[in-house]
């Protein structure tokens, strides 16, 4: 197995999903819930997080090709989101 390349990955993955900044928002939002519904409710969005990661792993070439989009044509547009961030 190439570490390089699963460092990568794992590094790309940690800054999309960004776990750091999310977590204040679950925290302010689920203050009032007791802690077996916080658990239950992490629960369910970690595995609504990864069907919806998983769903654009397998379908996300596809649904580009669909609407006409180039993958340079997506970076593209992603490069320019960052940069007027």
């Amino acid at each position: 197995m190439n570490t390089g390349l699963l460092s990568t990955f794992a590094a790309s993955l940690f800054a999309l999903l960004n776990p750091l900044e999310v977590l204040p928002v679950f925290v302010s939002f689920s203050a009032k819930e007791s802690k077996a519904v916080q658990k239950r409710l992490s629960l369910l969005l970690s595995l609504t997080v990864l069907g919806l990661l998983l769903l654009f792993l397998f379908t996300g070439s596809a649904l580009l090709k669909f609407f006409g989009i180039t993958l340079d044509a997506f970076r593209i547009a992603g490069g320019i989101l960052l940069l007027g961030d």
